[in-house]
């Protein structure tokens, strides 16, 4: 998480990390207000990179983390995702992800 921060420092034009494209693999609770990341596992499968949210997300749960691959970012919005729907995500080991 510091990497971004100290390319910006150094004059990246884009310091942000890469985000690659995956498709969920169990549906995904989103939040009304705000953008969330969720810990995740990764598969390859054939067809591209499916990512399974892991339960318990709250902060609280912080453990289950040594269990994730990757990052995924929920969009703010109601309801859920529904499994194969398109997300990016981040590695958790700071490589690009596909």
């Amino acid at each position: 998480f510091l990497l971004p921060a100290l390319r910006a420092l150094q004059g990246h034009g884009r310091p942000e990390p890469p985000f690659a494209q995956g498709v969920l693999g169990a549906p995904a609770s989103r939040r009304p207000s705000r953008d969330d990341f969720q810990r995740a596992t990764l598969e390859r499968t054939g067809d591209g990179v499916v990512l399974r949210p892991l339960s318990g997300q709250e902060s609280h749960m912080i453990a289950r983390t040594a269990g994730a691959d990757a990052l995924v970012h929920i969009p703010r919005g109601s309801g859920d995702l529904a499994a194969g729907s398109a997300v990016r995500y981040l590695l958790l080991d700071g490589s690009a992800g596909a």
